[in-house]
Formats: structure tokens, C-alpha cells, sequence
């Protein structure tokens, strides 16, 4: 079978519109896979580990670890000389100075952030929150 010239270009023309198209959809599935599996970010910050207020608000927290996977909250806690990541591994105190003055949080605060999955700060308060009102933050900022 003998194709004309114009007729081949025309071809190979389609095919790689038809597969840029598969790329970009490809590209677009993968960003929306990862946007689905973006998490939140409860930041506790505190004097250190035996700031009253730093405990109390672990136990609340250790109330309902299912609701806090099931909505993806990692959670930091943040001290002056360092910290603990959302892996348990510790944070250095450079990483911990640097999210104090991001924050505006002294050294001698106590304070619950609380990051939507899109980074925007919903709750900042200085004092221990319930799980109800996080899960009820998060719930309402989520599209």
C-alpha cells in the first residue's frame, strides 16, 4: 500500500497530538493523585515536654488516632531546642527556630496550629482544642 506524503505527515501529526494528550492526562492524574493524598498539619508547640498544656493536648489527641489518619493530620511537636517529627524522628533546632519565628511563637508559648491541606493556617490558638473542632476546621476547609 503506498501512502502519499502529505497524507503520512498527516498521520504522524495525529498520532503525536494523540499522544501528548495521553501525556498531559497522565500528568494530570498524577497530580491529582497526590493532591488527594495531601495531608494536614497540627503544629503543637511548647516550652517543652513538660508544659501542662503540651500533655494535655497529646492526650486529647490520643483520643481518636482513626479520625486523625482517616483525615491525613501529621502531627509536629515543637520545642525550642528541637522537636519531634510526624515520624517520631527527632527535628533539629534549627527546623524549630525557624517555624517559631515563621509563626511568631516565643520560646515560652504554648500553641496549636493547625494547616488545611492546601497550607493556609485555619486555627492558631493558645490553648489545647478538642479533636471535634479540628476534625470539624478541617472538614468545612476541605473542597
Amino acid at each position: 500500500m503506498i501512502i502519499h506524503p502529505a497524507t503520512e505527515m498527516r498521520i504522524k501529526y495525529y498520532l503525536f497530538v494523540i499522544l501528548a494528550t495521553l501525556a498531559v492526562v497522565d500528568a494530570l492524574g498524577q497530580i491529582a493523585e497526590e493532591t488527594a493524598n495531601s495531608t494536614s498539619l497540627l503544629m503543637i508547640f511548647a516550652p517543652d515536654i513538660k508544659e501542662e498544656n503540651y500533655g494535655n493536648q497529646l492526650l486529647i489527641l490520643s483520643k481518636e488516632p482513626i479520625e486523625l489518619d482517616r483525615r491525613n493530620i501529621l502531627i509536629l511537636e515543637i520545642f525550642p531546642e528541637g522537636g519531634l517529627e510526624p515520624d517520631g524522628s527527632s527535628m533539629d533546632e534549627e527546623k524549630a527556630r525557624k517555624l517559631r519565628i515563621d509563626y511568631k511563637i516565643g520560646d515560652h508559648e504554648f500553641r496549636i496550629i493547625l494547616l488545611d491541606k492546601s497550607g493556609s493556617v485555619i486555627l492558631n490558638s493558645p490553648k489545647t482544642v478538642e479533636n471535634q473542632e479540628i476534625f470539624k476546621l478541617l472538614d468545612k476547609s476541605s473542597p
